[in-house]
C-alpha cells in the first residue's frame, strides 16, 4: 500500500537523526518506507543503557514533545516571573523554573487585606494571561478575599455552641466548609452532626435539618393521627422512619394498624406522606354518591350503593364503564377520578379505537399510501409518538417516510407531488384523475 507523503517518517529531520544513531540495530528495515503512524517497533538503547524497543508512534511523539516542553513552563511567562519575584520569600521550597502552566502546586501570596493566602499555579497563570489580554486588573483570588465566616450569622451562633464543639474555633469556620463536623441539638433534643455547608443550605430553604424527618411537620399526618387509639405515641417526636405501628379506623369501622415508615415514601430524597388505601375509602363513598358523571358512566348493577362500591373497589379493583358514545372500558376508581374531565380512554385518545380515533378512521385515504406491512393503521393513533413509517405515493411512485402526526389529514401527502405543484380538486384528494399539474413558475 502506498504511503502518503505527509505520513512518511523519513521526512522528519528528528527521525532521520534518531535513525542515524540507532539504524544499525534495525537491519532489514527501509526507513524511507516507514510511516509515522505505523505499528512497527524499532530497537534502541534506553536511558539505562539497556537494549529496548519502541513503537514508531510513541517515538514520533517523544521526539516532538521535547520541542514543545518549554511552552508549558510557567517561568517562560513574564507576568509569572514578575509575580513570583514579589512573593519569593513565601515560597522557599519551590523551584519556579520547573513549574508547568497546568501544575496543581499551591503558591503563597499576600492578599489585599494583608493576610497570607494560597493559589493554584494553573489558576494564577489563567488570571495573569487574562489581565495581559484584556488589560483589566482584578484580585488574583477573589474567593479568598470574599470568604464569609459562619460566625457572622446570628442564627449560627445560637445553634452551634462552644460547649458542644470543644477544640474547634467556631469563629474561623467558613460558610462553605464541609471538612469539619459540627455538633448541635436537634429538634428531638439529641445531639446531631452536620457540616456548615449543609446547615446553611437548609437555612436558605427555610427549614431546619430535622424537620423533614418528623411526622408532625406534615399537616396530613396531623389529621390522620388519632391520639385515643395511640396513647403510647408522642406525635411530636415520631420520625418518618419509625418501625412502630400506628392504629387508625378503617372504612369498614374496624381498627387497622400500619408501620409508620410504610406511610411515607421518598420523592427526590424527601419523605412524602400518603394515607393507607383502606383509610381513603371513608370519604370515597360520599364522593361517589354525589358524582353524577360516575353514575352516567357506570355500567355495573345500579342497585349497588356507593358504600358497597367504595369498599369493594377502593383498593384498586376495576369497574365496568360505558361512555355516552358506547365505548366499553374497565377502570379503577383512582384512574376514573384522575381523568374525571374525560374518563373514556377512547374519546380522549389514550387508547385507540379502530372505528373512531385510529389513523385509518381519521384519514381513510392513508391506507393507499402505506408501503410497510408491519403496521396496521386501524390500531395506531396519530396523537401518540410513533416511528417513521414507509409510504409510497400511488400517483408518482415516490417512496418516503413520515410520522403519522405529520401525514394524517395532509393533502397532498407526497412531497414530490407537492413540489411539482399539484392543485387538488374540491374532493381534497390527490388520488383523483382530474388533478391539475402546474409548473413551479
Amino acid at each position: 500500500m502506498k504511503i502518503k507523503e505527509k505520513n512518511l517518517a523519513w521526512n522528519d529531520e528528528k527521525f532521520r537523526a534518531w535513525w542515524g544513531k540507532y539504524g544499525d540495530m534495525n537491519p532489514g528495515i527501509d526507513p524511507k518506507k516507514l510511516s509515522k503512524i505505523s505499528r512497527r517497533v524499532l530497537n534502541y538503547i534506553n536511558e539505562n543503557g539497556e537494549r529496548d524497543v519502541i513503537g514508531i508512534r510513541k517515538l514520533y511523539r517523544d521526539l516532538h514533545k521535547k520541542n514543545n516542553k518549554k511552552d508549558f513552563l510557567a517561568w517562560n511567562c513574564s507576568e509569572f516571573r514578575n509575580w513570583f519575584e514579589r512573593y519569593e520569600d513565601l515560597n522557599p521550597d519551590i523551584d519556579p523554573t520547573k513549574l508547568g502552566k497546568h501544575s496543581k502546586k499551591s503558591l503563597n501570596y499576600i492578599r489585599e487585606d494583608g493576610a497570607v493566602s494560597s493559589i493554584i499555579t494553573n489558576t494564577l497563570i489563567r488570571r495573569l494571561e487574562s489581565q495581559k489580554r484584556t488589560g483589566v486588573i482584578r484580585p488574583i483570588h477573589e474567593k479568598c478575599i470574599t470568604r464569609k465566616f459562619a460566625w457572622e450569622n446570628e442564627q449560627f451562633r445560637k445553634v452551634f455552641t462552644k460547649e458542644l464543639n470543644p477544640g474547634i474555633d467556631l469563629t474561623k469556620i467558613l460558610m462553605y466548609d464541609r471538612k469539619i463536623p459540627l455538633h448541635y441539638y436537634g429538634d428531638s433534643g439529641k445531639i446531631r452532626t452536620i457540616y456548615a455547608l449543609s446547615w446553611f443550605r437548609a437555612e436558605r430553604k427555610g427549614r431546619t435539618i430535622d424537620k423533614k424527618y418528623f411526622c408532625w411537620s406534615y399537616p396530613e399526618f396531623q389529621c390522620f393521627f388519632n391520639p385515643t387509639l395511640n396513647p403510647e405515641l408522642d406525635p411530636h417526636t415520631i420520625k418518618t422512619y419509625d418501625i412502630r405501628g400506628i392504629r387508625y379506623i378503617t372504612a369498614a369501622g374496624t381498627i387497622g394498624e400500619r408501620k409508620i415508615k410504610n406511610l411515607f415514601y421518598l420523592k427526590n430524597g424527601e419523605p412524602v406522606f400518603h394515607l393507607p388505601s383502606d383509610y381513603q375509602t371513608i370519604d370515597l363513598a360520599g364522593k361517589i354518591q354525589m358524582d353524577e358523571k360516575f353514575w352516567d358512566y357506570y355500567s355495573g348493577p345500579k342497585s349497588e350503593s356507593s358504600g358497597t362500591i367504595a369498599k369493594a373497589y377502593g383498593n384498586g379493583g376495576r369497574l365496568y364503564f360505558r361512555c355516552p358514545k358506547g365505548h366499553d372500558f374497565k377502570m379503577t376508581l383512582n384512574t376514573f377520578y384522575k381523568y374525571h374531565d374525560e374518563p373514556c380512554p377512547y374519546c380522549s385518545g389514550r387508547q385507540v379505537d379502530p372505528e373512531t380515533n385510529s389513523a385509518a378512521a381519521i384519514d381513510p385515504e392513508l391506507e393507499l399510501f402505506l408501503a410497510d406491512d408491519r403496521y396496521d393503521l386501524h390500531y395506531m393513533s396519530p396523537n401518540r409518538a410513533q416511528p417513521q413509517i414507509k409510504f409510497k405515493c400511488p400517483l408518482c411512485g415516490h417512496e418516503f417516510k413520515r410520522e403519522l402526526k405529520n401525514i394524517v389529514g395532509k393533502h397532498p401527502k407526497c412531497p414530490v407531488c407537492k413540489d411539482i405543484g399539484i392543485m387538488e380538486t374540491s374532493s381534497n384528494s390527490c388520488m383523483k384523475t382530474d388533478v391539475l399539474y402546474l409548473s413551479r413558475e
